[in-house]
């Protein structure tokens, strides 16, 4: 199958464009879950499946495993803010 000169300049253009392109970016504020089911690790992974580039603001760290939390530590304000 021979394509015509045009097809294979912009199919070349259209994969040079896609190594070059940033990913889309999205933010997520949550708790770091410690089992990696929930909080920024799930929301983290989820990104990654749709090809986003994930950046998190950790809410909250907990303790925790499948029966329950045993501590939750939550950051400082200015720690969030800045």
């Amino acid at each position: 199958l021979e394509m015509p000169p045009r097809v294979l300049v912009a199919c070349s253009l259209a994969l040079a464009a896609a190594e070059t392109a940033r990913p889309a970016v999205a933010w997520t504020i949550a708790g770091s879950d410690s089992g990696g089911g929930a909080g920024i690790q799930a929301d983290l992974l989820a990104f990654h499946s749709f090809g986003v580039h994930g950046c998190s603001v950790i809410s909250a760290l907990t303790a925790q495993n499948s029966v329950g939390v045993q501590h939750i530590e939550l950051p400082s304000r200015q720690s969030v803010r800045e």
